[in-house]
């Protein structure tokens, strides 16, 4: 089972590009986000990255 989620941001790709890059770093989202564990062996910036969000929500770089 899986889920997909989009968003519209008013902003240029650049500016978005630069803060979510890198798929497991996710300070812009503290307070959200109060734990992230590696998955796997692929670094955060690259296609099949993996993490676990808050012991929880499994999730993985497409």
């Amino acid at each position: 089972m899986g889920c997909y989620n989009s968003a519209v941001i008013n902003a240029p790709i650049e500016t978005v590009w630069t803060k979510i890059r890198y798929f497991r770093e996710l300070s812009w989202a503290a307070g959200v986000i109060e734990s992230t564990e590696v998955i796997g062996d692929k670094s955060g910036d690259q296609i099949g990255a993996q993490r676990k969000l808050n012991g929880v929500f499994a999730e993985t770089q497409h």
